[in-house]
């Protein structure tokens, strides 16, 4: 029961492109501010966040670094009831990220979002990582459960060098599938666009169409870059 909660909660997390990040407002104290953020993910697939050094935002992780970040389907499900929706409350410390130590994650979340080299080159943006301190899931009505960090996440199994390689290998040589898995999805690809594959994992790949970062899953975890090649393969038999 509580891999397939734990399951759940990752497709979720790793599905979703931006969260409503609240911090501890530093202008109201004791008020919570709200704000939208788009949301990348590391070689944990803890989320990462790009934010402007003159937001509001992150002049109150300057003062109070403990924040959460809200994440659910009901646009992705289109729901006649939010309240049966999925969703997760990450509650975590807001960490900034350096460039040079932290080069594998800020190039990760560049192949996500291609403006988030520019921002933070030219815009004075800065990248955080959201450490977890727990999770609060609940997958509808009455169905609520706490995780610790430690059950969703992993190590992806997957080196920087080797993820790379086979993202590049995709978009140089395999357009076709990837347009593919979109059509499987129900995803319209326009004909003057071609997804990206920008990241892949132990659980599954990250495509880009056009400004939207789309998540795909495997039907079974993988280990290394063989089983990646064979879960792709088997995916685009379905």
């Amino acid at each position: 029961m509580t891999n397939d909660i734990e399951n759940k909660v990752r497709n979720l997390l790793l599905s979703s492109d931006c969260g409503t990040l609240s911090t501890h407002s530093a202008d109201c104290p004791g008020y919570p501010f709200a704000s939208i953020v788009p949301v990348g993910f590391d070689d944990f697939n803890r989320p990462i966040i790009l934010i402007s050094r003159l937001a509001q935002h992150t002049r109150n992780i300057a003062g109070n670094a403990k924040v959460s970040l809200f994440l659910n389907d009901a646009d992705q499900r289109g729901y006649d009831d939010v309240q049966t929706c999925a969703r997760i409350t990450i509650l975590a410390q807001a960490q900034r990220l350096s460039l040079d130590a932290d080069a594998n994650t800020v190039q990760r979340y560049c192949r996500f979002y291609q403006r988030a080299e520019s921002y933070c080159k030219e815009l004075d943006f800065d990248f955080y990582r959201l450490e977890p301190e727990k999770v609060r899931f609940i997958a509808g009505f009455g169905q609520i459960h706490w995780l610790a960090p430690e059950q969703l996440f992993v190590k992806n199994p997957l080196s920087f060098e080797v993820e790379a390689e086979i993202v590049e290998h995709m978009n140089a040589d395999h357009s076709d599938a990837l347009i593919k898995y979109c059509q499987q999805a129900d995803l319209v690809v326009p004909e003057d666009s071609v997804p990206q594959m920008v990241g892949v994992d132990g659980f599954g790949f990250f495509q880009r169409l056009g400004e939207r970062v789309l998540r795909f899953d495997f039907d079974e975890p993988v280990a290394n870059a063989m089983e990646v090649r064979k879960a792709l393969i088997v995916k685009l038999r379905q």
